[in-house]
């Protein structure tokens, strides 16, 4: 899979983090064996997958790999996916994603027209998977990403790209988050804080071929995403406007908040239940309406049937947007207390916890 015939073409590396995913990297995989570029490398690292069949998958293509002795997550695998790179321009996708034959082919284009440090695609409109959930997500995704401005602040290893020197002046991703969380995030504004530039290419689209069900989606948006992406913005005093956390979307979440209130103390206020009522019901037509072209896109791609479903998920996805901030303050603010009694911990006692956790420390099933 690795081609290199043209050397005035930028060189171009696929960077490919695993873990017992074989399906969907199999589709991952024939896709890029598939592309119309001719040159770049791809290489895969499998973060201890235990299924017995990853290593197969792998093993069907030309590609460069390795396999990490215990499970250390995507972070730590891209990292040594990025030194383990030829290529000038690291190109990250994940394993649940399927590129278009052009698609690499774009991103050289883009890095030798452009004076830009990193790119970011999106996914395309028709998921892979076609369960109720995973359509609404992933095309939640794919209109969020193509509503946002050609200077973007975030990075996102569902399919960017950056040039190597950049990544290594950075020092690539935080192995501090040892899952799939917000390291791509974390680093994008590392890099926009530095100065870099990240530009959004509405053109490059990739298909997710994830199944996400309800209760998945809400561990990763409030777990794994929500309460990181707090913390981070906390810890690094920023707060663009972009994205979960852009201007719009905190005054959306405050009118999803009013609008739960005021439903549930409507039982309670016996002598105002009307007005509580009339002003619930103001507060959610507002946020339908200022959000109709968000429901035009699903009505225009999906009917008006599949959008009536979307509208209480969508009230939802505000809702939880609002948990994750307050989880995230109250775990921030849990983690400075925490830091202030440690300095008065012995180190004696600083270093056997160490060496405790280091002990306990196993690859995750």
């Amino acid at each position: 899979m690795s081609r290199n015939s043209d050397t005035s073409k930028p060189t171009l590396s696929v960077v490919i983090a695993v873990r017992n995913d074989p399906r969907n990297l199999d589709l991952c995989l024939q896709a890029i064996a598939n592309s119309v570029c001719d040159t770049f490398e791809c290489i895969v690292i499998n973060d201890c997958s235990d299924d017995g069949l990853t290593e197969g998958i792998i093993a069907k293509y030309s590609v460069r790999t390795e396999k990490n002795r215990q499970c250390r997550g995507p972070a730590y695998s891209r990292n040594k996916g990025a030194r383990m790179a030829n290529g000038g321009i690291l190109f990250f996708i994940d394993s649940d994603v399927i590129i278009r034959p052009d698609t690499i082919t774009k991103v050289s284009r883009e890095f030798a027209k452009g004076q830009f440090d990193a790119l970011i695609g999106s996914y395309d409109d028709e998921p892979g998977d076609n369960s109720f959930i995973s359509q609404y997500k992933n095309m939640f995704h794919h209109y969020v990403h193509q509503n946002l401005a050609e200077n973007a602040c975030t990075f996102w290893c569902g399919c960017g790209a950056i040039r190597k020197v950049k990544f290594a002046e950075l020092g690539g991703f935080d192995e501090a988050y040892h899952r799939p969380a917000i390291e791509d995030i974390e680093l994008g504004i590392r890099l926009t804080l530095s100065g870099g530039r990240i530009d959004m290419c509405k053109n490059i689209q990739v298909k997710h071929l994830k199944r996400w069900t309800f209760w998945n989606m809400l561990k990763t948006d409030i777990f794994d995403r929500g309460v990181p992406w707090t913390k981070l913005l906390l810890a690094r005093r920023t707060f663009p406007n972009t994205l979960n956390v852009s201007r719009s979307q905190r005054i959306f979440v405050s009118l999803a908040v009013l609008t739960m209130l005021s439903f549930l103390v409507f039982p309670f206020v016996s002598p105002h239940q009307n007005a509580v009522a009339l002003f619930g019901s103001i507060t959610f037509a507002v946020l339908i309406l200022a959000n109709h072209d968000f429901y035009r896109f699903f009505i225009r791609k999906k009917g008006v049937g599949f959008t009536i479903k979307v509208v209480p998920l969508h009230f939802l996805y505000f809702i939880y947007c609002g948990v994750s901030v307050g989880l995230g303050v109250l775990s921030f603010g849990k983690n400075i207390l925490a830091r202030k009694q440690n300095r008065n911990v012995p180190a004696s006692s600083k270093t056997f916890r160490r060496e405790k956790q280091k002990a306990s420390s196993e690859c995750p099933k």
